[in-house]
């Protein structure tokens, strides 16, 4: 929910509409508050925002404890949330600091976006607020229940064929932004905290990705369906139409000659992610 209603009026100068029929806030609500964050009775920089938005969860983006912290209270009260700043936090300043903010909390936000908005904010791919929750929902739940596998999944050694395709795509993709900044290869992946080293892991874990789902395919007998495989095709197919301009034959044609491992592959995500949900016991 707060992905769509953050995608919505981050692009729109809308005022959020507020709840109705509820002013405490709870874990899981949008509000705005104002805070300032202190260090021993003294501000500290950096530790002070007016009407921002922020998503009451775990995983807020702040640090531990800030969001749920506004939790419990009123609309229209102020109050104080005391955390501590992780020992890593990159200001040595405040690492591993107790700090208090001083929170006012405003409104809590309705998180619908209008049934109206919805199919240009989803590029018509959903046509009302529901429907589109409901499939990001699916999509998250989905995301989630992989991970489980792949922190359960491991391969002692990953051949280098299986990854050599992702390495190399990892390498052009940095020497084409080297030449276009004009710097050295090796000082652009510098920059971004990369190595060779990093690459070739980041390499392996997508193989890995790959080598597990195909694992399962074959573990439990999975079969990709032809129609599955149409609507992934089909999908190519019209997004080569919109965005490149080709006629139906023509793009059909392309993908057909071009694109068939990698909608094979797409294929084959969906038919084990679909199974994994399948075999999911969790209820909430």
């Amino acid at each position: 929910a707060y992905e769509i209603f953050d995608a919505y009026y981050s692009s729109v100068e809308d005022e959020p509409k507020t709840l109705t029929g509820r002013t405490t806030a709870q874990m899981g609500d949008i509000v705005k508050i104002d805070y300032a964050g202190y260090l021993n009775d003294k501000a500290f920089e950096g530790g002070t925002a007016t009407a921002q938005t922020i998503f009451i969860s775990s995983n807020s983006g702040y640090i531990p404890g800030f969001a749920e912290g506004i939790a419990g209270h009123e609309v229209g009260s102020s109050f104080d949330v005391h955390v501590s700043f992780p020992e890593d936090y990159h200001s040595t300043d405040l690492a591993g600091k107790a700090v208090v903010f001083k929170m006012t909390l405003h409104a809590i936000y309705d998180p619908a976006v209008p049934d109206d908005q919805i199919s240009e904010l989803s590029d018509k791919e959903y046509t009302t607020y529901a429907e589109m929750l409901a499939a990001y929902k699916q999509d998250y739940i989905s995301s989630s229940l992989w991970e489980q596998v792949l922190e359960n999944t491991s391969c002692e050694n990953i051949p280098e064929e299986a990854y050599a395709f992702f390495l190399q795509y990892y390498r052009e993709m940095y020497h084409y932004y080297a030449y276009y900044y004009g710097v050295e290869y090796d000082y652009l992946l510098s920059m971004y905290g990369l190595s060779e080293e990093l690459l070739t892991a980041q390499a392996k874990d997508i193989a890995l990705n790959y080598m597990a789902m195909y694992a399962l395919l074959s573990k439990f007998d999975l079969a990709v369906s032809d129609e599955t495989l149409q609507d992934i095709r089909e999908t190519y197919i019209q997004d080569m139409i919109e965005n490149d301009q080709m006629s139906y034959e023509e793009a059909e044609a392309y993908v057909l000659e071009n694109e068939t491992n990698t909608i094979h592959s797409a294929a084959v995500q969906k038919t084990v992610l679909d199974w994994v949900v399948m075999q999911n016991t969790l209820t909430q």
